[in-house]
């Protein structure tokens, strides 16, 4: 009898890829955390995403409820959605703006 399959994200196998872009800041302190934690570079960022995803996920949501929206969106409302993130590593504070507001017409 075969066994039936596990549903268990911990034992999926990691045959899917995803690349991104790291500033060399980002890189140095991954790097860093490489030589002290004695673990892959692909291993430390799975357990960041692991274990801020939802919360990440949930402070945009509580950013575009309160009528925020990202300053790519704003300066380039036409881009298509994944690239309208930052191009840079750098201040975090400027990266949400209020949404314009858009005026009635009589």
């Amino acid at each position: 009898m075969p066994l039936n399959p596990i549903r268990e994200p911990d034992v999926e196998p990691l045959d899917r890829a995803v690349r991104f872009n790291v500033s060399a800041r980002q890189l140095e302190q991954l790097d860093r955390a490489v030589a002290e934690l004695g673990m892959s570079r692909a291993w430390i960022i799975r357990e960041c995403i692991a274990e801020g995803f939802a919360s990440v996920v949930e402070k945009v949501r509580e950013r575009r409820r309160a009528g925020l929206i990202p300053r790519g969106e704003y300066q380039n409302p036409t881009a298509v959605a994944p690239r309208r993130g930052p191009r840079s590593d750098g201040s975090r504070t400027d990266r949400w703006v209020g949404a314009p507001i858009r005026r009635q017409r009589d």
